[in-house]
């Protein structure tokens, strides 16, 4: 009976010590980087144009801003509310960019008319949109990102207008040690 109790005690342990192994033990890796998109923009005077729906991972877009990330998936995020932008670039005086709305990952925010005087998107009547949208970003590992609007003028490609987005944040994953 003593050794067949001890034959049993000494499989419990060893199964117990591998449980117990290196091989699943991680350690969170934190950074801070951009995670930028830009959408080109352009259309015909007084036709609604919607912008085909530009996409990314988020585990990509790090890839581009942060030096020596690796791709590995993304667990958590914090953004960097101070470091946000969200602007429309290239606007000729005078052009409008009427009913212009945004779309981050299903959740679409109206802009109202976009001028020249209006082309910093990130303002307070519009942050909890953006920090929603970021939390989306994280939780889906994607930005995907559609636009509408309706031009006062032409614009062409040449005009180089864009919606230019940068969630700026604090980036965590988990790396076997």
């Amino acid at each position: 009976m003593k050794k067949l109790f001890f034959v049993l005690f000494t499989i419990t342990a060893m199964f117990a010590f591998t449980a117990c192994g290196s091989d699943d033990e991680k350690e969170a890796v934190t950074f801070t980087s951009d995670c930028k998109q830009t959408v080109e923009l352009k259309g015909f005077k007084d036709q609604v144009v919607t912008i085909p729906e530009v996409s990314a991972s988020l585990e990509d877009l790090l890839k581009v801003s942060a030096t020596g990330y690796d791709g590995t998936r993304i667990s958590t995020g914090e953004l960097n509310l101070g470091k946000v932008t969200a602007s429309v670039t290239g606007l000729r005086n005078g052009v409008v960019l009427k009913d212009f709305k945004v779309k981050i990952n299903g959740v679409e925010q109206s802009f109202g008319d976009i001028t020249v005087a209006d082309i910093d998107l990130y303002t307070n009547k519009h942050i909890d949109f953006f920090k929603n949208s970021f939390t989306r970003m994280v939780n889906q590992h994607t930005l995907k990102i559609n636009v509408t609007f309706t031009p006062s003028e032409d614009i062409p490609a040449s005009d180089n207008l864009k919606l230019e987005l940068n969630f700026n944040g604090k980036y965590t994953y988990w790396k076997k040690i």
